[in-house]
């Protein structure tokens, strides 16, 4: 059977992280919130209970999903008003949706203190077929200059785990190499 996101997630989280020598983790949008699937290394990824969903307008990871998810779901979630976290959290309707739009245009998102003062994260999306699946986050310091640090280490994560979940959905081993390390 082909790999499942969760399998894969444990794999793309631990090579990121260690080159990266941040914390990452994967997640994926239910409902207006965020769930983490996988973290690496494996410790909260806020304050808040370990086993806990987040607010996706208020996390790097869920600006992405939210970006490349269909309207109404952030139109929903922009009807029942947005929550401020911080002062940082962005609260203002157009402001939010103008951010989604930079995200889906940039490919990246990052949430700066709004859901905790003093967290950075950097966020990029996982596809499978052209259709958001899931999205990587990272932890930074400094948002500003670890951008480009972080960058090309999570674009390659998730553009590796988009086309092995791809090729996996279609049925087939993404150039043939899914496994080929193995001696048979």
């Amino acid at each position: 059977a082909p790999p499942t996101l969760i399998e894969r997630a444990a794999c793309v989280l631990d090579d990121l992280s260690g080159a990266i020598h941040r914390p990452a983790r994967l997640g994926v949008l239910s409902g207006s919130e965020v769930r983490y699937v996988e973290k690496r290394p494996n410790y909260p990824v806020t304050s808040f209970d370990i086993a806990a969903t987040l607010p996706a307008h208020a996390t790097a990871l869920g600006k992405v999903l939210l970006a490349f998810s269909p309207t109404r779901i952030a139109d929903g979630l922009i009807a029942k008003g947005l929550v401020q976290f911080t002062r940082y959290t962005v609260v203002a309707p157009e402001k939010f949706r103008h951010s989604l739009c930079t995200v889906r245009q940039a490919h990246v998102a990052v949430s700066s203190g709004e859901l905790e003062v003093g967290t950075h994260c950097i966020a990029m999306p996982v596809f499978a077929d052209g259709k958001i699946l899931a999205a990587i986050e990272v932890q930074v310091g400094d948002p500003q200059s670890d951008l480009v640090k972080v960058s090309p280490a999570l674009a390659v994560a998730c553009g590796g785990l988009s086309r092995e979940l791809s090729a996996a959905a279609r049925g087939r081993q993404p150039n043939g190499q899914l496994g080929a390390g193995h001696a048979t």
